[in-house]
């Protein structure tokens, strides 16, 4: 389990390479558009994974703790599927009961605008649109520190 002075270098540390938000539309598998910045105000955990991606699958269920504790009124999570199309989707959070948003990036289209090369890597963006940070690879998403601090923002 990651420590509270886990996260917090986490944070800062990514704080440092500058990272920018970088605005963009996709697909729900309902055929539903929605945009980055539909989502202002709230945490975002901005994730890129696919289907076949065992480390992706692994982190998935914290992220749906995450959204279910948090509530989607302040933390939101969003995956881009890198190379997925809607109904692949749409089977796969239907399988593993995931409730939080599934875009379908079949072209990579969203994923070469992040620069993504390989997954995981979620973003965590605060409710202004910074940016906070950049994790790559498998994190526990439901640590309670996380919540806890997404929690005192509000």
């Amino acid at each position: 389990m990651q420590s509270a002075s886990c996260w917090k270098v986490f944070v800062l540390l990514l704080r440092l390479f500058g990272l920018r938000l970088i605005i963009f539309a996709g697909e729900l598998p309902d055929g539903k558009t929605v945009r980055l910045e539909d989502y202002q105000g709230r945490f975002v955990l901005l994730n890129f994974w696919a289907t076949w991606c065992l480390p992706c699958l692994k982190e998935m269920p914290d992220f749906e703790r995450a959204y279910q504790e948090i509530g989607e009124e302040k933390l939101v999570v969003l995956a881009v599927g890198m190379g997925e199309d809607k109904i692949k989707i749409r089977k796969f959070a239907e399988k593993y009961g995931f409730t939080y948003p599934l875009l379908a990036d079949p072209d990579m289209e969203i994923t070469r605008l992040y620069g993504v090369k390989n997954i995981p890597v979620t973003y965590l963006i605060d409710p202004k649109g910074v940016i906070l940070g950049r994790a790559l690879g498998v994190r526990e998403w439901a640590n309670l520190d996380l919540l806890a601090f997404i929690k005192s923002q509000f």
